[in-house]
């Protein structure tokens, strides 16, 4: 049964983890020569709403919005989500192992299945580590 502390604790652990692998994105975009750090997050809603929403950030500030808000609900529900299937399971050992190995699963979901839908894989903002590194790395940490 879904209570609100349930609800709580999913959407907090899942936003707080949501926003940490975006950090890393966005970091990886400033960084970037060829990007800006805000190409990720406008990046979410071009996938959705198409390439017109992509270009120079000062032209797009409601498709970063709107990519952030997207990223950050889909956080909380895959949070929620998570922390109800741990309660269905009793609390068992090695919870952080098991986030750690539900996020990695919902990546390589996203990355090799869902995203090539829209976009081929060579095309993607960043490269399979930079956010396969930032799904392992900050999902724990977020629980921790």
């Amino acid at each position: 049964m879904m209570t609100k502390r349930t609800m709580l604790v999913g959407a907090v652990g899942g936003m707080t983890a949501g926003m940490m692998m975006a950090a890393v994105e966005m970091i990886y975009g400033w960084a970037s020569s060829a990007h800006t750090a805000w190409d990720a997050p406008m990046g979410i809603w071009a996938y959705v709403a198409g390439l017109e929403h992509f270009g120079q950030p000062a032209n797009h500030i409601g498709p970063i919005l709107l990519g952030l808000g997207g990223h950050m609900m889909n956080s909380m529900i895959i949070g929620i989500v998570f922390v109800a299937l741990m309660r269905m399971l009793r609390n068992p050992p090695g919870v952080l192992m098991l986030g750690t190995a539900y996020g990695v699963g919902l990546w390589a979901l996203m990355r090799y299945a869902l995203l090539p839908l829209n976009t081929p894989k060579d095309q993607l903002f960043t490269t399979s580590m930079i956010s396969l590194g930032a799904t392992t790395c900050t999902g724990p940490a977020a629980t921790a």
